[in-house]
């Protein structure tokens, strides 16, 4: 007698619909509120280029004041003051994604769905890691170049405080 065995035929796949797997990393930079719309950035990206220029006043020095006498003779040196130039690079970005119909129909899902709810979230991944990067960027340049005036260590590490005992009030204040 002859039996159909499982060699004998041909057993179909099942898959289940697709599912969604979404980065666990967030944008922080940006929904933290940090970073706040800036009238005159907005007024020079308005314009074309990618380099921008921007003259700047410096800050009066840190140097004591003469203490005055009623010396005739006594004269205050005038002191002056400096003038930089801020520079600016628009950043300009662009990504894209593609599928073909027949992978769609193949699928039984549509990737162009999924990548469509996903731009904005690639893009504000993106911005963090620029704001990021341009703000280490900045703070390096201060260590290399001013003596690191804006940057605060509140001696968090190798026989310093721990991080939790390193955030206080004064330490906040002085940053």
């Amino acid at each position: 007698m002859a039996v159909v065995r499982l060699s004998d035929v041909i057993v179909p796949e099942v898959f289940f619909s697709y599912m969604v797997s979404d980065t666990m990393v967030k944008s922080n930079v940006f929904t933290s509120g940090i970073v706040q719309p800036d009238a005159f950035m907005a007024s020079a990206l308005a314009g074309g280029g990618r380099v921008f220029q921007h003259p700047t006043w410096g800050d009066l020095d840190n140097s004591d004041p003469v203490v005055v006498n009623d010396n005739p003779a006594s004269v205050i040196t005038p002191k002056k003051i400096s003038a930089f130039k801020h520079q600016f690079i628009r950043q300009v970005n662009a990504q894209s994604w593609s599928s073909a119909l027949l992978t769609q129909e193949l699928a039984g899902s549509n990737p162009m769905q999924r990548i469509i709810s996903r731009v904005s979230d690639y893009w504000a991944r993106y911005f963090n890691r620029m704001v990021i990067s341009t703000i280490t960027g900045i703070i390096n340049d201060n260590i290399a170049n001013d003596g690191g005036d804006m940057v605060y260590s509140a001696g968090v590490g190798v026989g310093g405080a721990t991080p939790s005992a390193a955030i206080s009030a004064a330490a906040i204040l002085e940053a």
